[in-house]
This record gives C-alpha cells, structure tokens and sequence, in this order.
C-alpha cells in the first residue's frame, strides 16, 4: 500500500525521487520547492508523462515541457544544456509517482 496520503507526503516523496532521478541537477532547496509545485499541481490518473520540446522565439530559448495534457513548462536561460535533463528527471519522478499512486487504488 501507498504511504502517500496527503499532498505534504507526495511533496517529501517527489523530492527524494528527484533527487535520485536527477542528481545534482538542483539545489536542495529548488528540488524541495519543485517538489512542492509539482505535488501542489499533481493529479492521478492519466496517460504516462512525457518531455515535449520546442523553441521560444525571437530569443530561441530552447524549452522542455513535462506534460500529460497541460503543460507544465520547465526551462532555464541560465542553464540551457540541463533543461533537457531535469525535464526527463521529472517525467521519471512522475511516472513514478503515477505507479505508487496506482499501487494504493488497486488495494
């Protein structure tokens, strides 16, 4: 059985799973505040999580969007060439949390 039951239980499980799918990609506190938005946003159910990309003009800012639906856009100025894996790191994070969720509906 799932031990997530409330959206502060998801948001301390998405860090943790962050941190081992994307290592080093973020601060602990930019990790804790992601967790926190993605846990706040998260809704069961659903196809599985995908990295969408496509380029923002006139700047070409290249952008990664995580989505399943709506967007939820992720994307750095700072650090283009990480964009991509945080993105793939937050597909995993939720796919994963996607399966634990259906772990708990199915008992």
């Amino acid at each position: 059985m799932s031990l997530i039951q409330s959206k502060m239980e998801a948001k301390n499980w998405l860090a943790k799973r962050l941190a081992q799918e994307g290592p080093g990609l973020w601060a602990d506190r930019e990790r804790e505040e992601l967790a926190a938005k993605l846990a706040q946003d998260y809704r069961p159910q659903g196809p599985a999580w995908r990295v969408k990309q496509w380029t923002q003009r006139p700047e070409e800012i290249s952008v990664h969007a995580v989505t399943r639906g709506g967007d939820l856009g992720i994307h750095t100025i700072d650090d283009r060439d990480k964009a991509r894996e945080k993105a793939d790191a937050i597909m995993r994070a939720l796919n994963a949390l996607d399966t634990e969720m259906g772990d708990k509906s199915a008992r």
